[in-house]
């Protein structure tokens, strides 16, 4: 028999959805482009500011997002990621501990820097995206210096409060590699 669908019920168009006209249609159309347009928005400047971070970010050239920069630094991603791992294995400990771990890694021309943070009371983990670190020559803390080659590296930062997670930040995070070191910019953890 072909016929038309009856859903449950009974009746001819039972069981479907029923349309959205007038102005509850409207809003939901209009909601739907807005989502639409904040999952395709990109960064069109390339400037990027957190608070974890201190210093200025210039713009970066057209499509350094949309590619992988990892290709020249193979050498600084080794040197750079047992860096981070020493700072994630201190996460979720004692404050003291990983802020004797932060003030041995800071690049020398930042330990001024990293002496005036206010007292910490978290730690914090990073999960960076190794694929997009670039050298980011044009970068310059607010104060102090940074020796060597600096490199960008997108980051989620993990807050933790005891061995809890209690927030989380992203940040463009700062490291210069230096003499097969790599050290971090002064960063403040509250």
């Amino acid at each position: 028999m072909t016929g038309p669908r009856i859903g449950r019920g009974g009746k001819r168009g039972a069981g479907r959805r029923a349309r959205c006209n007038g102005p509850a249609g409207a809003a939901a159309a209009v909601t739907m482009a807005l989502v639409l347009i904040g999952c395709t928005a990109t960064n069109t400047t390339g400037m990027v500011t957190t608070s974890v971070t201190s210093g200025v970010e210039r713009p970066r050239p057209p499509g350094s997002f949309a590619t992988s920069t990892t290709a020249g630094a193979p050498a600084a991603i080794g040197i750079i990621r047992s860096t981070i791992d020493a700072v994630n294995a201190a996460a979720g400990g004692t404050v003291a501990r990983q802020q004797d771990l932060l003030r041995s890694l800071v690049d020398p021309g930042q330990s001024g820097e990293q002496r005036r943070c206010a007292a910490a009371t978290t730690t914090i983990s990073f999960e960076p995206v190794y694929s997009r670190l670039a050298p980011s020559p044009s970068w310059q803390p607010d104060t102090g210096t940074v020796g060597g080659t600096v490199y960008s590296l997108p980051t989620l930062i993990r807050i933790y409060t005891g061995s809890r997670i209690t927030g989380t930040d992203l940040a463009d995070l700062h490291l210069s590699v230096d003499a097969g070191r790599a050290r971090l910019a002064a960063l403040c953890v509250s």
